[in-house]
């Protein structure tokens, strides 16, 4: 029997999807613009998938260059922090913060618009000061605050996780980008220093999901934790220029196109379940960061 055709996409193919993205989902109601919950359920997406959609919106952004379509991030993140405002204390989630601070500075770096840099930068700090902890394992950020976790039905115990540390690692690579900041490039590398240490696997590439106080490892593989590392580690060779973080970076890709993804030559996609929503995977940023991983790191003063 005939072996199946690889997947790729072609010339044109995603600024296609892009467009058919916002046909179903964009709306704009007087001066609101947003993406709704799902194809059937026309309420405004919120917070961390929110952040997510907006994501999207940049990668297309930063892929064609297109004004209107900065424009449009300008709208989309504008309305999302009319409806989401600092503080953020409600939400004990610091990966959810983390997604909240990421599409904010990356919206500033596209956009200028400084209230987008000021959230990013309150996010940030937030986040790393209630969550950084190095009474257990040495550092890291917590998933979900302590306080916060013990407050659930029933209670759980909080546990370190890349998703929290390695989207909050991106953020203070970029704030110190945006800002020449170092004490922000200080906490982006003590980030991805601790997650380096306690979990990445060096020899397979593998990003392992998270640790427990106890120490205890959680295994688990997800094309999401995958694709954040990887796009960690391309964010500070970039800065840094040190080769450790491309040489991490390949790692991440190369375990990730080889157990993660339903791979061919030219493309990788993560596998996918159906959801009806419009989220954004957090997988996608780091595999496009895949066809520059191998180009020259722009060293920042």
């Amino acid at each position: 029997m005939q072996a199946p055709a690889a997947l790729g996409l072609g010339q044109g193919d995603a600024e296609s999807m892009y467009q058919a993205f916002n046909k179903v989902f964009l709306v704009r109601s007087g001066n609101a613009v947003f993406y709704k919950s799902a194809i059937n359920n026309a309420n405004r997406d919120e917070t961390w998938s929110a952040s997510l959609d907006i994501l999207g919106a940049q990668d297309a952004y930063e892929r064609t260059g297109d004004p209107e379509k900065k424009t449009l991030i300008n709208e989309l993140l504008t309305t999302w922090l009319d409806y989401t405002p600092t503080p953020w204390s409600w939400d004990g989630w610091n990966d959810d913060i983390g997604w909240f601070s990421l599409a904010l500075i990356r919206g500033y770096q596209m956009t200028s618009n400084r209230r987008f840099l000021d959230a990013a930068k309150y996010g940030f700090d937030y986040a790393f000061g209630r969550g950084w902890d190095t009474q257990y394992n040495g550092g890291g950020i917590w998933e979900e605050n302590p306080e916060y976790a013990a407050r659930e039905t029933p209670p759980k115990t909080s546990t370190k996780e890349a998703l929290a540390n390695d989207s909050l690692g991106k953020v203070a690579c970029m704030i110190y980008q945006s800002t020449r900041d170092g004490a922000y490039l200080q906490k982006a590398q003590q980030i991805y220093a601790w997650v380096s240490a306690n979990l990445f696997n060096h020899t397979t590439g593998q990003i392992n999901t998270g640790i427990s106080p106890d120490g205890h490892i959680d295994t688990g593989s997800a094309a999401y934790n995958q694709g954040t590392v990887l796009d960690y580690a391309h964010l500070l060779y970039l800065t840094t220029g040190n080769p450790i973080y491309r040489t991490d970076a390949h790692l991440a890709l190369d375990y990730g196109l080889h157990n993660l993804t339903n791979k061919t030559a030219s493309s990788a996609t993560p596998k996918a379940t159906s959801t009806p929503g419009p989220t954004n995977s957090p997988a996608a940023p780091g595999i496009s960061s895949a066809t520059t991983v191998s180009g020259q790191p722009t060293t920042w003063p």
